[in-house]
């Protein structure tokens, strides 16, 4: 359905949709976890990190992003806008594989970290080696 997530990112994003939605519903706080950090190489770089798909509209994610180097905000998107992007070397947008061993924080955590940053800012428990990754993952 979506080229752009994992069938995993799919199944957990709508499943904090419907969280989200029955929260809504029944006037109650729900913690979203973000289940996909998404970017687009390009200069200046478009992120977005989303925690939820509309379970009336699987197309349409929230999130919070930055676009084009703006500052970050949460919103909405269209999944099926972002798999047409192209940036850099016409590369598309694509999952962030560090964002995997992420802390597991919620969206409004994020955000508020990415208010005070002027970015999507990760937490993590371990130091992280890009460089490590980056030979893990042949890009070197």
């Amino acid at each position: 359905m979506h080229q752009i997530l994992s069938d995993l990112q799919l199944r957990r994003l709508l499943d904090n949709g419907r969280r989200q939605q029955d929260a809504n519903n029944t006037g109650e706080k729900c913690r979203m976890v973000p289940q996909a950090y998404l970017h687009l190489p390009r200069s200046p770089s478009s992120s977005w990190l989303l925690a939820s798909i509309d379970p009336g509209d699987h197309y349409m994610a929230f999130g919070l992003m930055t676009i084009a180097g703006a500052p970050p905000e949460l919103g909405y998107v269209r999944l099926s806008e972002l798999a047409t992007l192209r940036g850099y070397r016409e590369q598309g947008v694509s999952h962030d594989p560090l964002f995997d061993d992420a802390r597991e924080l919620d969206i409004l955590e994020y955000a508020e970290m990415a208010k005070l940053e002027g970015q999507i800012v990760l937490v993590f428990d371990e130091k992280v080696d890009p460089d490590e990754i980056k030979r893990e993952l042949g890009w070197e």
